[in-house]
């Protein structure tokens, strides 16, 4: 009988030096270059199971348990006997408040050591009893959607009536495209239990997604008056709140939930949104991550990496038409360009772009009317006002309302120029060459030197607002202080109010003091002008980056950041 070759193929396997670097990226803290090469390795090896190990130890690292419970439960599916797949996706369940799945794998290890490990029949929620197969339902519906499954969530949660299990299947269903169905559902789950405000919120917003605000705004009432039993649903009143733009009420919840008993039950990230915020109006969220159906999201995303290759006419084209697919009310695009994160808004303005575009009145609205709400930073609105003139939807010549520097006033924008030719100097030929050695001093960080030469220069000109000024800068660099910097300011303002330095740097210190409405005052109209010499400009954006401090607004902060940078580089 001939020898039959019963030697399995071997499995292909990544070498160990392209471990290592994935391990070295870790160590690094580089976790996107990580990330990125593990995807490269798994679809060069796909069944080298130890590989679901290391991505698993990347998710864990990266401070995101329920993405690492994700990434362990794909590990365990795939070496069910692994105890170190079990050991991992216990480990991850338990930081990421999933219960019921912490329990069922703790039973695992019990079985993998041969003993005993009793778990309850059933589990107490605030929206009714569960047995342990709904609740283990519910654990890995939440795992899903933070992973952006939401087809393996729809599967999990098929013939599970518990209240929280229908919320996510709802949920599941819009991030999967399928809004008829999640308004369906969520409609129903909140119908049968008028106190379900995680419900609610879902429902309210869908509505609006699909009517428009006027069609959402009675839920006002219902939620101001409710009370919530759980996490979930405190997270819930407040987003919802201000969803429907009423931002005190949001305020108000906030406060009378952040202290209940329910928090002590909740998992880190949302106890960590009603412990850390400071404020509460500007870093709450508006909303889930779910704004937008996932399909649509990757597909812009896509298209949006790709190159135009010379045809920006054909690409446009197709970017209209994918953007032209999202059949959101102008009103839900509104709020997410409003309150959303920055993706969110991006994918809210697009959408509203291509419809004034197409001559929707109701877009075109939606636009003017995002100049005017508070949330956000400034220069967004100065970007979207120069994007309404720029595509002739407004008049440069003509004021428009928007919100700037913490009030609604009338702006009109300029063709912005920076220059550095210099103004001429306020001073005869002896003292001008003093200000221009102080000057390069500034410039080469000799403050010393620079502080001694603007004392002099201020002692030959007690009256020019100049000398005072700059003496006031730098001893403001230097920390000096902060009454003898406002003093010198005040008098420089007083000998020539619109003197620019002057107003700059007197808001500033209005704002260490605490006067934030005079500080706003002497900043109208600072950008009313179409030329500034670059040490004018780093002046606004430096009291601006003052008032986002003060104000806690932490995007403008960064904002303007960036263009201090952006404005170093192209000197």
């Amino acid at each position: 009988m001939a020898k039959s070759n019963l030697h399995k193929k071997a499995i292909p396997t990544p070498n160990a030096g392209q471990l290592n670097t994935v391990r070295r990226l870790m160590d690094a803290g580089e976790m996107a270059q990580a990330r990125q090469r593990l995807a490269v390795l798994r679809r060069t090896f796909p069944d080298f199971k130890p590989l679901l190990g290391l991505v698993w130890e990347l998710e864990d690292r990266g401070g995101m348990p329920i993405l690492a419970a994700a990434r362990a439960y794909q590990w365990h599916k795939a070496s069910p006997n692994s105890r170190t797949a079990v050991e991992a996706l216990c480990q991850s369940a338990t930081e990421a408040g999933l219960a019921a799945l912490s329990g069922r794998t703790h039973q695992r290890l019990a079985e993998l050591d041969q003993r005993s490990f009793a778990l309850p029949v059933t589990l107490e929620s605030a929206l009714g009893t569960l047995n342990l197969d709904q609740a283990e339902a519910i654990d890995l519906s939440r795992m899903h959607l933070a992973d952006n499954q939401p087809a393996a969530a729809i599967e999990v949660l098929q013939g599970v009536t518990h209240p929280a299990a229908r919320n996510n299947l709802a949920l599941a269903f819009f991030v999967a495209g399928d809004m008829a169905q999640a308004r369906t559902i969520m409609e129903a789950s909140w119908q049968a239990d008028p106190d379900n405000l995680f419900a609610l919120d879902s429902a309210l917003r869908w509505r609006c997604w699909a009517e428009g605000m006027d069609r959402c705004r009675g839920y006002g009432t219902t939620l101001r008056q409710a009370t919530p039993r759980r996490s979930e649903e405190a997270i819930a009143q407040v987003m919802a709140l201000r969803f429907l733009g009423d931002d005190n009420a949001a305020l108000v919840a906030w406060n009378n939930a952040k202290n209940a008993p329910y928090w002590d039950q909740s998992n880190p990230d949302q106890r960590a949104l009603f412990t850390t915020s400071k404020d509460v109006l500007a870093e709450l969220p508006g909303g889930s991550g779910m704004w937008f159906p996932l399909p649509w999201v990757n597909a812009v995303a896509d298209l949006w990496g790709q190159s135009k290759g010379g045809a920006e006419a054909a690409w446009q084209q197709r970017w209209d038409t994918l953007v032209g697919r999202c059949d959101a009310h102008a009103d839900y695009l509104v709020r997410a360009a409003d309150l959303g994160d920055d993706p969110v808004k991006f994918l809210a303005l697009s959408v509203l772009k291509v419809r004034a575009q197409q001559s929707d009145t109701a877009a075109l609205a939606s636009l003017n009317t995002l100049l005017t709400l508070r949330h956000g930073a400034d220069t967004d609105r100065m970007e979207l006002l120069e994007w309404l003139i720029t595509h002739k939807f407004r008049n440069r010549s003509e004021p428009a309302q928007v919100w700037q520097a913490g009030q609604l006033r009338p702006v009109q924008t300029y063709n912005l120029r920076i220059t550095n030719t210099p103004y001429p100097s306020p001073y005869p030929p002896k003292s001008a060459a003093i200000n221009e050695r102080m000057l390069k001093a500034v410039q080469k960080g000799q403050w010393s030197q620079a502080l001694q030469l603007a004392e002099h220069l201020l002692q030959m000109h007690p009256e020019e607002p100049a000398a005072l000024s700059n003496l006031a800068a730098i001893k403001e660099g230097l920390k000096h202080d902060s009454t003898e910097v406002a003093s010198l300011y005040r008098q420089a303002h007083a000998l020539a109010p619109d003197y620019w330095f002057a107003r700059c740097g007197l808001a500033r210190c209005l704002m260490l003091e605490g006067d934030m409405e005079q500080a706003r005052r002497l900043m109208t109209n600072l950008l009313d002008r179409e030329e500034f010499h670059r040490s004018e400009y780093r002046s606004i954006l430096l009291t601006q980056q003052s008032l986002a401090i003060a104000s806690g607004d932490l995007a403008t902060q960064k904002q303007v950041e960036k263009a201090l940078a952006d404005l170093a580089k192209d000197k």
